[in-house]
């Protein structure tokens, strides 16, 4: 891997202590076309859009309740997009734009509490079939939780409905110290793991 504007020369191994999906990310995140730029700052960068990619995920994995069909316009809409950037010569820079609209409207929808769990499960297929192409989401990951932090979260759920925020809020410092970030939606509260940093 080369970086043109320093002159420097990078192996696999100067890489080894990086995430190698944001590696694969990152290469094949510009046109095949044009030489790659490598940089470290371009490789956390390729690491943050995994993490939104992976928490819309998350998300949707654990999605309940009512559904409503605003997403399924939005899957067509952004599948037509990825496939026509793929069609043109492997227009990778578009369909990764397309990617990312899906996630900004997706994420839109999920405020709203606008997705059920059959729209969820829609969503998830749209994503499992743009991976199947680009190979950089996890799918499925059951993240390592106790029952006694599981408690915890559904203790502060109640506190939050009772409006005892200062209560709730020692709740979420003492998971975020033990790396459980808790995400508040209008569907309820979706927790995950934090992510190691580059």
């Amino acid at each position: 891997v080369c970086s043109s504007d320093l002159g420097n020369f990078y192996t696999l191994r100067d890489l080894k202590d990086y995430n190698p999906i944001a590696v694969r990310y990152l290469m094949i995140s510009g046109s095949y076309r044009q030489p790659l730029n490598f940089t470290f700052e371009g490789l956390r960068a390729a690491q943050n859009s995994l993490d939104r990619l992976n928490e819309l995920v998350s998300k949707l994995e654990k999605i309940e309740g009512k559904d409503f069909g605003e997403v399924e316009k939005t899957i067509e809409n952004s599948r037509k997009k990825f496939e026509k950037a793929m069609d043109d010569d492997l227009n990778t820079p578009l369909a990764f734009a397309a990617l990312f609209e899906f996630v900004r409207e997706t994420n839109s929808l999920l405020d709203k509490g606008k997705i059920g769990k059959k729209n969820a499960g829609q969503a998830l297929e749209f994503l499992k079939s743009v991976d199947s192409v680009l190979a950089i989401m996890e799918f499925g990951q059951k993240a390592k939780i106790s029952k006694e932090d599981l408690a915890l979260i559904k203790e502060r759920e109640q506190l939050r409905k009772e409006k005892k925020w200062e209560e709730s809020d020692k709740i979420r410092e003492k998971l975020a110290g033990k790396g459980i970030i808790l995400n508040d939606t209008v569907n309820g509260t979706t927790w995950k793991n934090a992510s190691s940093n580059l």
